[in-house]
C-alpha cells in the first residue's frame, strides 16, 4: 500500500489517484463499462479524458480486427458508469427500497415454499449490495446462517457495520474472479459451513458477460437437496394497455439499449442456461409483475422500479457518446407523459420478472 501524499510530483499523484478511482471494468455485449469513483471531480475529469483516448485506441483495434481477421469486436465503445451515483446515492437506495417492497409480494411465496417450515437452514446471497435487502428478505427463524457476498467493498463494509449479527455475515467476494471458488471456501471454513441449503441470485446475471460461469461456479456449493433461486428481468413479457401512442413500447426499446440496465431479456434465457449448467428440477415460480385498475400505489412502485433511472442513465451516456443523444431527447420530452399514462386508472401493466428455482446434480 502507498501513501499518495508521499508522492511529491503532482502529475504522478494524479495518475495514482486516477488508477485508484477506477474500481472495475465490465464487458457487456455492446460496450465496455469502466466503473469509476467520482467523489474527486479533478480525478474524475482525468478519467473522462483517459476514456476518450482509450476509445480512440479501441476503435483502431476494432478496425484492424475487422480488416485483417475473420473476427469482429461487437462492443461499440467504452463508457463510464459513476461508482458513487449508481451504487451509493440516496436516489438509488430509495429506488431499491421501493423495488424491494414491490417484489416482496412475488418473492415471499417462493421463499416460503422453499423453506417449507424447515429450520437450521444456510443461505448464500450472491450480489447482496449493502445487505439491507438480504436482511429484509430472510429475517426469520428458519435460518442458522446467512452469508451475503458482493464485489464492492464499500457496500460490504456498510453491511458489516449496520447489519451483521449471529445469523448474518457479509464478505467482499467476486463471483467472476478466477479464484472465487477458493475465496468462498475460505469464507465457508471460517463460518464452519460445508454447503448451502439455498443460493440466491437477484438481478445478477443480467449485469454480467458470462452468466454460464457464475452458474457453474455456484453449483458445487449447493447442498444435495438444496435450491438455487434466480430472479431476472424479462422485457419480452413486458407490456402496457392501452399504449395508443407507443410510448411504453418506445421506452422498452430505449431501455434495451441502455448498457447500465443490463441484459433486459435475461429471464427468457434462464431455463436453457440452468439446464446447460447442470441444474435440475427447474421451475418458473413467477413470470411477471402485474397491476391494473385503481392500484395507484403499486403502479407508482412499478414506474419507480423500472423507469425512474433511465433519464439519469441517458444523461450520463450522452455526455460520453453521441449515439445516445436522440434517446435522451425522447425520454426528456416524454418521461412525464409516460408516468401519467402508466399510473392512471385505465392502464394495465405487466413487467416481465422471472423467478426460477432449481436443484443441482449430486456431486461424488
Amino acid at each position: 500500500m502507498y501513501d499518495v501524499e508521499m508522492i511529491d510530483n503532482e502529475y504522478s499523484r494524479l495518475e495514482f489517484k486516477k488508477h485508484q478511482a477506477i474500481r472495475q471494468l465490465s464487458i457487456n455485449e455492446d460496450s465496455l463499462i469502466m466503473i469509476a469513483d467520482r467523489s474527486d471531480e479533478s480525478v474524475y475529469q482525468s478519467i473522462l479524458d483517459l476514456k476518450e483516448k482509450l476509445n480512440q485506441t479501441f476503435q483502431e483495434c476494432k478496425k484492424v480486427v475487422r480488416e485483417r481477421t475473420p473476427y469482429r469486436i461487437t462492443q461499440r465503445d467504452i463508457l463510464i458508469q459513476p461508482y458513487n451515483s449508481f451504487f451509493l446515492e440516496e436516489a438509488e437506495v430509495k429506488r431499491l427500497a421501493i423495488q424491494g417492497r414491490l417484489l416482496s409480494e412475488y418473492e415471499q411465496p417462493v421463499y416460503q415454499k422453499i423453506m417449507n417450515e424447515r429450520s437450521g437452514l444456510t443461505l448464500l446471497d450472491v450480489g447482496c449490495n449493502n445487505g439491507w435487502k438480504t436482511k429484509m428478505r430472510f429475517s426469520n427463524e428458519n435460518f442458522k446462517k446467512i452469508i451475503g457476498i458482493d464485489c464492492l467493498r464499500p457496500l460490504i463494509e456498510q453491511a458489516q457495520k449496520e447489519l451483521e449479527d449471529n445469523v448474518f455475515s457479509f464478505y467482499t467476494c467476486n463471483v467472476m474472479d478466477t479464484d472465487f471458488t477458493e475465496n468462498l471456501r475460505q469464507i465457508m471454513r471460517q463460518e464452519n459451513l460445508d454447503t448451502f441449503d439455498i443460493i440466491h441470485c437477484s438481478f445478477l446475471l443480467m449485469h454480467t458477460e458470462r452468466p454460464d460461469d457464475i452458474l457453474k461456479n455456484l453449483r458445487p456449493f449447493l447442498a444435495r437437496d438444496g435450491k438455487l433461486i434466480v430472479i431476472e428481468a424479462d422485457d419480452m413479457e413486458s407490456c402496457m394497455f392501452p399504449d395508443s401512442e407507443g410510448l411504453f413500447q418506445k421506452f422498452l426499446e430505449i431501455l434495451l439499449n441502455d448498457p447500465y440496465a443490463g441484459k433486459r431479456t435475461m429471464g427468457a434465457e434462464l431455463p436453457q442456461l440452468l439446464s446447460d449448467n447442470g441444474y435440475t428440477d427447474i421451475h418458473c415460480e413467477c413470470s411477471k409483475v402485474y397491476s391494473s385498475g385503481s392500484e395507484k400505489e403499486k403502479k407508482e412502485q412499478i414506474f419507480e422500479t423500472f423507469c425512474s433511472y433511465l433519464p439519469e442513465d441517458l444523461l450520463l451516456l450522452r455526455k460520453q457518446s453521441k449515439l445516445y443523444q436522440r434517446d435522451w431527447e425522447w425520454v426528456n420530452q416524454n418521461f412525464n407523459k409516460l408516468h401519467k399514462q402508466m399510473t392512471n386508472d385505465e392502464s394495465t401493466i405487466s413487467m416481465g420478472i422471472k423467478i426460477y428455482t432449481c436443484g443441482g446434480e449430486t456431486y461424488a
